[in-house]
């Protein structure tokens, strides 16, 4: 999901992005970065004094030659969209950026700006490692699809065929006030009207939600009726904390003795449906999850610098990651002004998050519980990785399974155009029909049937909603992102495909007006690539300096 916060639930109060969907409604990140909103002219930004230099302008020294296995074909027509990625450096709400624009199958441009580290002043790059929290669930999807095409598994298999323990859910009754039912010492449950099926699981319709994150959430109060809810996972996350669940099976079987929030199929819940599918991948493989995505996706594609924890990265058999694979992983910030978080109550600022100074990084450890979704605790989780392996792994997914420059296929084209599709679409409703009306506008993503979820992230459908920050209005987009500020956009472009990568560290994720004006800056600067010289001379632009 192109937000990453894992609290996004019908249950409470709509976040940011669900706002945007519903109401369309301008956020702070827009008006902080509005004239970035539609495609900069070269040196339109006035310089800061707040700001170093070196932070608002790329890293010392010369492009990589290639990022995502293909090489760097920079052009002038995309230059100026440099200053998109600078600005929220600059403005100081993120302490650096990677990013990189993928036209046709050629990259159009790359940009490293601000620190990975800004206490060590280490320069970000694509090769940075990041922690992708729910970018995770791109890969897992894929890795499911790969067990489909096999015929291990089916979309609309019942959860219960694979893993029993699922074969009687019960849900919560919620009452008219929108409060939990109660009885003494637990929820009041009735039976589920269908069972889970792998679909409902993709599409976060399966009725599992999520709890509380507050290492990586906006910091917000949840008042006593979202507590209600919330608070359902909270045994389970404190399990996780202290080291009580070690394996991801162990979690699952202890998430399946707890009730639905919803019956399957009914509303669209983002929480944990991503890690019974990781499970899912371990049982019908016999392998641990990460074992199996090494073999069958990172190795294969030469991500090399993808895997749950800096151990695994590292490649090692050492207790301990390397000093060089240590020294790659960014700095994770929290931009906040909150006394508790170190800064001063009063004034925003970058305070760090992870690793604390002097000590190790959480992901330094390594990972026994692989969240499939991003994050089970209430902090660490989740795939790092780089942009320079993510967008091999997106252009193999998007050239139809197989990296368009290796050939290495991940993925039949069938089940390459199964992560493009719009699942929720495919949802089966309670006449079993297929297709948007036969499922209730609560199971569309923010339930708003403008809008559709692919194993790639949320689709734009005709008519989508164009908020200024996420949404661009614009049919066939895929878009999904991680709670610290990772993100992707891919635009099928009628024919002329685009895709847009941008990786950050700082918690909470914002808005997505910079991926979104990227891709808008992107659609611009594509159609000065045509041979027609009319209208290569109507787009032309100045270079900077």
């Amino acid at each position: 999901m192109a937000q990453g916060h894992r609290g996004v639930k019908t249950k409470l109060k709509t976040t940011s992005k669900a706002g945007q969907a519903n109401a369309g409604k301008a956020t702070a990140s827009k008006k902080r970065l509005a004239n970035v909103a539609t495609p900069p002219r070269c040196g339109s930004f006035p310089p800061t004094s707040t700001q170093a230099d070196v932070e608002c302008r790329r890293r010392i020294g010369p492009s990589p030659a290639s990022v995502g296995g293909l090489p760097v074909e920079e052009s002038s027509h995309f230059t100026q969209l440099s200053d998109v990625v600078r600005e929220p450096v600059r403005q100081g709400l993120w302490p650096g950026a990677a990013a990189a624009v993928v036209v046709d199958g050629h990259v159009r441009l790359v940009e490293e700006v601000g620190f990975a580290d800004m206490e060590r002043r280490v320069p970000m790059s694509t090769s940075s490692l990041v922690r992708l929290y729910s970018m995770t669930k791109c890969i897992v999807a894929a890795a499911v699809l790969q067990l489909v095409d096999e015929g291990l598994l089916g979309l609309d298999d019942n959860l219960s065929k694979h893993l029993p323990a699922f074969r009687s859910p019960c849900v919560v009754v919620e009452k008219a006030d929108g409060w939990p039912e109660d009885r003494p010492h637990k929820k009041k449950t009735e039976p589920a009207k269908r069972p889970i099926t792998l679909r409902h699981l993709l599409t976060h319709t399966s009725g599992i939600s999520g709890g509380a994150a507050p290492g990586i959430e906006a910091i917000r109060r949840y008042n006593r009726r979202e507590h209600a809810w919330v608070d359902i996972y909270k045994p389970l996350i404190s399990k996780i904390d202290s080291g009580q669940i070690t394996s991801l099976s162990a979690w699952v079987e202890q998430l399946a003795k707890l009730p639905l929030w919803n019956h399957p199929g009914e509303h669209y819940s983002y929480g944990y449906s991503y890690d019974v599918l990781g499970h899912l991948i371990e049982l019908k493989t016999g392998k641990h999850l990460a074992l199996y995505l090494q073999e069958r996706i990172f190795v294969p594609l030469g991500m090399l610098s993808t895997g749950f924890d800096l151990l695994s990265v590292a490649d090692s058999a050492d207790d301990a990651p390397s000093e060089s694979t240590t020294s790659r992983l960014t700095a994770l910030y929290r931009r906040t002004k909150a006394s508790n978080f170190g800064a001063d109550g009063k004034t925003f600022k970058l305070v760090r998050v992870d690793p604390q100074t002097g000590k190790p990084s959480q992901w330094s450890k390594q990972c026994q519980v692989p969240s499939a979704g991003g994050c089970v605790s209430s902090f660490a989780g989740g795939l790092l990785s780089s942009l320079d392996d993510y967008a091999k792994f997106l252009l193999a997914v998007v050239s139809g399974g197989a990296h368009p420059s290796s050939g290495v296929r991940i993925l039949s084209e069938r089940m390459a155009a199964e992560m493009l599709a719009d699942q929720t679409a495919k949802l089966r409703g309670s006449s079993e029909r297929k297709g948007p009306a036969a499922t209730p506008d609560s199971a569309s993503p923010y339930g708003n049937q403008k809008l559709g979820l692919s194993c790639l992230g949320e689709v734009q459908r005709p008519g989508a909603p164009s908020t200024g920050g996420w949404f661009d209005g614009v049919a066939g987009v895929r878009l999904w992102g991680g709670a610290a500020n990772t993100a992707f956009k891919f635009d099928p472009n009628r024919g002329r495909p685009i895709l847009v990568i941008v990786m950050s560290q700082v918690v909470p994720q914002d808005s997505g007006i910079t991926a979104t004006a990227l891709l808008e800056g992107a659609r611009h600067a594509a159609k000065c690539l045509t041979d027609v010289p009319s209208l290569r001379r109507r787009c032309s632009v100045k270079r900077p300096g």
